[in-house]
């Protein structure tokens, strides 16, 4: 998922999160 961070999927993953530290996990898991 090329934009993971966008997609609404992710948002219950996103949430327990820091956003900037969720969004780095998700960055490296989906590129």
């Amino acid at each position: 998922i090329g934009t993971g961070h966008r997609d609404p999927r992710w948002l219950p993953y996103l949430q327990p999160f820091g956003a900037d530290e969720a969004l780095a996990r998700i960055e490296g898991i989906s590129a």
